[in-house]
Parts: structure tokens; C-alpha cells; sequence
């Protein structure tokens, strides 16, 4: 468990998958802007559920493709319901990295929480309500957090 919120297994079963890039040395967020809906939001997207895909290799394999960067440490932040539907929450540090964006992601920016681009898709309005404080408790106890690592993600030990 991280912080006071409540725990997200790494290994739960999850229906879709997105990630929260945070770059210390801006101080920012990563942020797409969807080309199905033109909002703005995070790398992600469904867990392959049928091939036996976790969560932890979704958000990697999704991010991969949306942005081009392959996530080195990974931890579960959040999670929530939409109808029947679990969708997790990763939050991921980055050093700089040039994006690389395919057809899902018309623009990017780097954000801060408070003034997340509009217009904001409605799922990552609801996670920022959720979260906030969360978002900021994870990073300060996780900065220093030493992980193992598992292939090219990083998991971090309790």
C-alpha cells in the first residue's frame, strides 16, 4: 500500500489500463489529446484479456504504442468502476523522451494536475477528483523507494 489510499494490486484483473507520466524535472504530467473524441488524457487503453494480458504489460504495451516510450517503473495508483468495466491507474516517473505519437493521439503536452487541459475526458476528470491528493503522496513516497526489476519494468517493494 502506498500512502493512506487504498491498495491496487499490481496483478489485479483489470478491463482498461492508462498511465500517469510525471517528469520531476518539469514538474508537469504527460498529456494526450485523443483523436477519437478530441479530449485531453493519458496513454492507454483495454487489457487483452484473452491472450491472458495483465494489467502491468497493457499500460506498458499501450504506452509503447500510443507515445512510443516504453515505461521503466510502474506502480498501480488507482482504480475505479465505469459500469462493469475495472480501469487502473499507473503512475510512472520519466526522465525526457521525445514523444512519438500514433494515430489515437492527435497532441501532447506536459500539465500540472490543477490545470489539466481542456477539454478534459470525463474519466480523467473523475480520476483527478478521486486522486489528487493521492497523486502527490504517492510521488514523495515513492521517490526514494528502492524496486527490483522485473524485465523493462521496474515494480516497487512494499
Amino acid at each position: 500500500m502506498i500512502g493512506n489510499f487504498p491498495e491496487v494490486s499490481l496483478n489485479a484483473p483489470a478491463d482498461r489500463v492508462f498511465l500517469l507520466l510525471y517528469s520531476p524535472a518539469q514538474n508537469r504530467f504527460f498529456a494526450i489529446l485523443r483523436a477519437d473524441d478530441g479530449t485531453w488524457g493519458l496513454p492507454g487503453g483495454k487489457v487483452n484479456l484473452q491472450n491472458g494480458e495483465t494489467a502491468l504489460q497493457a499500460v506498458v504495451r499501450e504506452t509503447e504504442e500510443e507515445i512510443g516510450y516504453t515505461p521503466e517503473n510502474v506502480l498501480p495508483l488507482h482504480d475505479f468502476m465505469v459500469g462493469e468495466q475495472r480501469c487502473v491507474v499507473f503512475l510512472s516517473r520519466v526522465s525526457n523522451f521525445t514523444p512519438l505519437l500514433n494515430s489515437e493521439c492527435l497532441d501532447y503536452k506536459w500539465a500540472d494536475i490543477p490545470n489539466w487541459p481542456n477539454p478534459a475526458h470525463p474519466q480523467m476528470t473523475r480520476f483527478l477528483r478521486e486522486a489528487y491528493d493521492n497523486i502527490q503522496k504517492a510521488l514523495d513516497e515513492t521517490e526514494s523507494r528502492p524496486g527490483r526489476k522485473m524485465g523493462h519494468v521496474t515494480i516497487l517493494k512494499d
